[in-house]
């Protein structure tokens, strides 16, 4: 439930620091990919080939969007489960 809890409030202290302004700028993922060897391997590109494709916002959100849904679920899960 520890783990749950730092990704709930590591999530919500992002969502309340940004602001609308966030939503002009253009991420550089090939900088990010740096970051992560793992996001470098042709079996993640393979993958995932669309994200270094354009338009910049869906290549953004759609996967933020889904993924950012995924860990919620895995918090409530384990919320649920330690309540138990």
């Amino acid at each position: 439930m520890l783990y749950a809890d730092k990704v709930h409030e590591r999530m919500i202290a992002w969502l309340t620091s940004i602001d609308e302004s966030i939503l002009d700028s253009t991420p550089d993922i090939q900088a990010h990919y740096q970051g992560h060897p793992e996001y470098l391997t042709a079996a993640m590109r393979a993958e995932v080939p669309w994200l270094e494709q354009q338009p910049a916002v869906w290549r953004c959100l759609a996967p933020a969007l889904g993924h950012v849904r995924d860990h919620l679920a895995i918090v409530n899960l384990l919320k649920r489960a330690g309540r138990r």
